[in-house]
């Protein structure tokens, strides 16, 4: 049985998957890879969204509303704790934001008056395919994605037949996910 069949119960694709984002919605991304396939069907629903952020880290992959290109602000906003030559676009242009992190669950950010961005509504993680006992790892990606994905309303899984496996503590059941879906779109990469 291949890792489909045996999690058919929670497997969906990713328009369905981005259907599942409300209003207001605070995403999260593992730091580094994105999941595509996600974004890309989350981007497709700009104009039915409002006041959505999806905040990633170190990103090494274009997001459709991180480019700085106007009429995304209000649907979906960018927001990145880690400045790179992706993220200058949507900052300069004052289309996306810039979170100072403090990489600790229950922070004293709350008790300022700010939202928690340790307990979003959405982790969205590229993961590996399932070993033969169901554990997926988050690739590179070695730092919060446990945390993120236990303290997140709503997780999901894009599963990608070449993220790399990586030892140590970067494992976890893909079980622990509430949905899964399948890697059909590449990754964005910079334009050189």
């Amino acid at each position: 049985m291949n890792w489909q069949e045996r999690y058919a119960d929670r497997l969906i694709g990713a328009d369905e998957a981005a259907a599942l984002v409300r209003d207001g919605d605070l995403i999260r991304l593992q730091l580094g890879p994105a999941p595509a396939s996600l974004l890309n069907a989350l981007a497709r629903r700009r104009n039915e969204l409002r006041g959505v952020r999806v905040l990633h880290g170190a990103s090494r992959h274009v997001h459709p509303w991180g480019t700085g290109e106007p009429g995304w602000e209000d649907h979906i906003l960018f927001v990145s704790d880690f400045l790179t030559p992706l993220t200058r676009a949507a900052l300069e242009t004052r289309r996306g934001d810039f979170a100072i992190t403090d990489f600790a669950l229950g922070s004293r950010v709350t008790g300022g008056g700010r939202r928690d961005g340790w307990s979003p509504d959405v982790f969205m993680a590229l993961v590996s395919e399932p070993d033969e006992h169901g554990f997926v790892s988050f690739g590179y990606s070695l730092w919060h994605s446990k945390a993120l994905l236990r303290a997140a309303r709503l997780s999901i899984a894009e599963v990608g037949a070449n993220v790399l496996r990586t030892r140590g503590d970067n494992f976890v059941h893909l079980s622990e996910f509430d949905r899964v879906v399948r890697q059909t779109d590449p990754p964005t990469v910079p334009p050189s």
